[in-house]
């Protein structure tokens, strides 16, 4: 006797195959990344008028149909001061900036948050201006569409789906768990 498959067991075998690669996600360019730098005023914890703007249009330029999935606040300092003040003064216009995203709608849940202090300068710490250039904040906003986070709830059905027919329930009991 010859075992045959039907269409719907074949469907549900190509949709586990399909769903247990990792790759299934879709383009990676369905899930997008926004990062920019905004700085200080010197000697100060208050963001520019320039950074306070370029946040706001920031915000704004995420297109919509997508989401905010996280997003990584990372401040960092000049060299003027000990390690523990600058990692202070780091995590401290860290918050503001938080406080702004926060002020914009955005989720607190989404938000992280480090300060890093002194290290990882961008600029030359012997100017003025390279001072200034290395107090920032580096802002990485992650977004994707939205109709990639109704896919994710779709994978978790169609997985929880092909967990049940796997198992070795009757079938009484896997139709009603499937609801069909």
């Amino acid at each position: 006797m010859k075992n045959y498959i039907t269409k719907g067991k074949w469907f549900a075998l190509i949709i586990l195959l399909f769903l247990s690669n990792p790759n299934f996600a879709g383009n990676p360019n369905d899930h997008f990344k926004t990062t920019f730098k905004v700085h200080y005023i010197e000697d100060s914890i208050s963001l520019t008028p320039y950074s306070l703007n370029l946040i706001e249009k920031k915000i704004k330029e995420i297109p919509k149909g997508h989401i905010i999935t996280h997003i990584n606040l990372v401040g960092y300092t000049d060299s003027v001061g000990t390690k523990e003040i600058n990692r202070s003064v780091a995590l401290e216009r860290v918050k503001k900036v938080k406080n702004i995203l926060i002020g914009h709608n955005i989720d607190i849940a989404k938000i992280e948050v480090s300060g890093i202090g002194e290290g990882k300068y961008i600029a030359n710490q012997h100017t003025s201006r390279g001072r200034l250039l290395n107090n920032r904040t580096e802002i990485i906003v992650h977004h994707r569409p939205i109709n990639m986070v109704k896919m994710d709830r779709v994978r978790t059905d169609e997985l929880h789906r092909a967990q049940v027919e796997q198992s070795g329930m009757n079938t009484m009991v896997k139709n009603a768990l499937l609801k069909e």
